[in-house]
């Protein structure tokens, strides 16, 4: 059993995973597993990833599933993860050469940590710069609401424990848009576990035009950002971003045909709910979707 997998979730990126294989190739330590888990591509990442795999430079599982979206692909790798440690890493991105090395020296580094732990969130680099600006510390504990919510924003490089990975796995939802933002399961872990956040980067991003982060309105499930919507009123997070919760909650309670929540905040932002939903209906053709609260599951 390697100490460390790395998963990437894929779909049509055969173009682009050579780069992400070449950074795994030259990685300074080799204890970790790659799984790719292909989200029904139509390109040839099959064979592609097949070659590699005959080419044993390192150690690479392959599977292939009906496509659901990137967070159904991640459900599926977790679940069949034997490692401890899972390092996320996207199709776009590729990996610094001592990123393996650096994982499992923090990891060793923290095992006796009192606070109870799910991650290692280290920095993302875009343009050759941090993606959101730097840490305030070299390396510090904090949960997930009370630093990536109220302080601190931007995309990170994150390293899960995979137990405890397992035990938040992403609702899944039906429907076309199979867009599920990350903040769904990272929340309700971040709300129980600590993270330990480390300024340095580990990933390198370009980000594509066909990617989800340029294709958010087109694709983005509506339950799935209503209960986001739900998570952000937490009494954790600041006032503003209860205030932003409530109002996402509110525009897309009314895309789903929902009776949202009845309490202050979704009072104070039904105006300008309404406004967003005619809005976004016009700009955007976005169509109401009738769903069931009951129909996300895990």
């Amino acid at each position: 059993m390697f100490p460390l997998t790395i998963l990437t979730a894929t779909f049509n990126r055969a173009h682009l995973l050579p780069r992400l294989y070449g950074s795994l190739c030259v990685q300074t330590c080799r204890e970790f597993e790659w799984l790719v888990v292909d989200d029904g591509s139509n390109d040839n990442t099959a064979a592609l990833v097949h070659s590699w795999i005959a080419e044993e430079k390192i150690a690479i599982r392959y599977l292939n599933k009906a496509n659901g979206g990137k967070h159904t692909a991640v459900n599926l790798g977790v679940r069949l993860i034997d490692s401890p440690l899972t390092f996320i890493v996207d199709s776009d991105d590729w990996i610094v050469e001592n990123a393996v090395q650096e994982i499992l020296s923090y990891h060793h580094k923290y095992q006796t940590c009192a606070m109870p732990l799910c991650a290692f969130t280290f920095h993302r680099l875009t343009g050759g710069k941090f993606n959101g600006g730097a840490f305030p510390e070299e390396e510090l504990i904090e949960y997930y609401p009370e630093f990536q919510v109220n302080r601190w924003h931007g995309d990170t490089a994150q390293v899960f424990l995979t137990n405890i990975l397992r035990e938040f796995p992403f609702p899944e939802y039906p429907g076309k848009r199979k867009m599920v933002s990350e903040d769904i399961a990272w929340i309700p872990m971040g709300l129980k576990y600590a993270t330990v956040y480390i300024r340095k980067a580990l990933t390198i991003s370009e980000y594509q035009a066909d990617g989800l982060t340029r294709n958010l309105r087109k694709a983005q499930n509506y339950l799935a950002q209503y209960e986001r919507g739900c998570l952000y009123m937490h009494p954790r997070m600041l006032l503003r971003y209860r205030l932003r919760g409530a109002l996402m909650a509110n525009v897309y309670a009314r895309f789903c045909r929902l009776k949202p929540q009845i309490n202050l905040f979704f009072i104070l932002t039904l105006i300008p709910a309404r406004i967003i939903y005619l809005g976004w209906t016009w700009k955007h053709d976005m169509e109401d979707e009738a769903v069931d609260l009951k129909s996300s599951t895990i």
